[in-house]
């Protein structure tokens, strides 16, 4: 049985989320016209098929992405409604020969707005991991690790290089997500095969204590209001909640928030139980993204486990809802993400994140039992 610690502070070496070949060019600015197609391909897919708010819409570069060595790792876009002039989501795609898209969201601005000076380098090292290196200027690689300062946008935390738990060279390569059982696949005639589910009404409550009894919070929330209303009184707030739940799953607040990979279950299950129902059916199970989508058309939200986060190792968020689309023009090729809550108040409520972006670890599924 595995014992590392969620959201912990622990000295681990670890390589962060994978991402395409880099450009050896540090300083390039610009986007290849692949990314921008790419970026803008998606967005119209979104918009024919489950989105209608972004037709019409226009889509401008905002920044290139980097590694905590100054490798370029992805191009960041926005979309921007041509009406109102207001930021209606972002999009990230991937360096590299065959960009994709890592991560987007449907409203609001992207994670880097307002947040860092023009000499100040920002970095994406995997899906929702967005910092900013402040001494990021052309003078950075003269400076020690140890001199170098990372900004967490997530918290507004700041710690130096040499304090990650990341090394920061990403060097594995974008992987597409394992193929999976889908269904028939699309007749040739079709350009898009597109579906996706959100549950609604999960709630999106911010980070406090740790991401276990924050990202659990918002599944045992949405079951309060859908069938079992004794579970969380009237007049509890989202912060009374999480620092309830993190007394039963023991979480140590003393030590950045960490939780026992079993007490999540454990502590979860006895906070149902003692609510006087017949309990909840709370498991471990491993990563797997037609697992997520059956929970998901069950209208079950679960907890998708991360690992290889540079500042906390681990990270729990709370799965809400799918995207997949099957593309004809791309041999085939399928396109799978999840849509999360990631507790993180940097980032819109629903953001979607590409399956082969994530080093997902595992899964908690929560079932009632009636």
């Amino acid at each position: 049985m595995k014992k590392l610690l969620i959201c912990g502070t622990m000295s681990v070496s670890l390589l962060v989320a994978p991402f395409s070949a880099f450009a050896d060019n540090s300083a390039q600015q610009n986007p290849p016209e692949k990314a921008t197609r790419s970026a803008k391909y998606y967005m119209d897919i979104v918009a024919k098929n489950s989105h209608p708010d972004w037709k019409g819409s226009s889509l401008s570069f905002e920044e290139t992405l980097y590694d905590f060595d100054d490798k370029i790792t992805s191009y960041l876009y926005t979309v921007k409604d041509e009406t109102s002039k207001s930021d209606e989501g972002y999009i990230i795609v991937s360096a590299g020969n065959d960009p994709i898209v890592l991560e987007s969201t449907r409203e609001g601005s992207h994670p880097y707005k307002g947040k860092k000076a023009e000499s100040e380098r920002p970095v994406y090292v995997g899906g929702l991991l967005h910092f900013v290196k402040v001494d990021g200027d052309k003078n950075s690689k003269a400076l020690s690790d140890t001199e170098v300062t990372i900004k967490d946008l997530r918290n507004n935390n700041t710690l130096k290089k040499s304090e990650l738990k990341s090394k920061g060279l990403l060097s594995e390569g974008v992987k597409l997500a394992p193929s999976e059982n889908k269904g028939e696949d699309i007749a040739p005639a079709s350009r898009v095969s597109y579906s996706k589910r959100i549950i609604s009404g999960v709630p999106d409550h911010s980070w406090e204590i740790g991401c276990s009894p924050s990202s659990m919070s918002n599944i045992i929330k949405y079951w309060d209001n859908n069938g079992y209303p004794n579970l969380v009184q009237d007049n509890t707030t989202p912060s009374t909640l999480i620092d309830v739940l993190a007394t039963y799953m023991k979480t140590d607040r003393n030590n950045g928030g960490t939780t026992q990979w079993d007490d999540r279950v454990h502590g979860t299950w006895a906070f149902w139980s003692d609510r006087y129902y017949n309990g909840a059916n709370v498991k471990r199970v491993s990563p797997s993204y037609s697992g997520h989508k059956d929970e998901i058309n069950s209208n079950r939200p679960d907890i998708i486990n991360t690992v290889n986060d540079p500042i906390y190792t681990n990270h729990d968020m709370t799965g809400v809802g799918y995207e997949e689309y099957q593309d004809t023009d791309q041999n085939f090729r399928w396109f799978t993400y999840v849509i999360v809550h990631d507790t993180w108040p940097s980032t819109p409520t629903d953001a979607y994140v590409y399956t082969g972006n994530l080093k997902w670890n595992e899964s908690i599924y929560v079932t009632p039992v009636r």
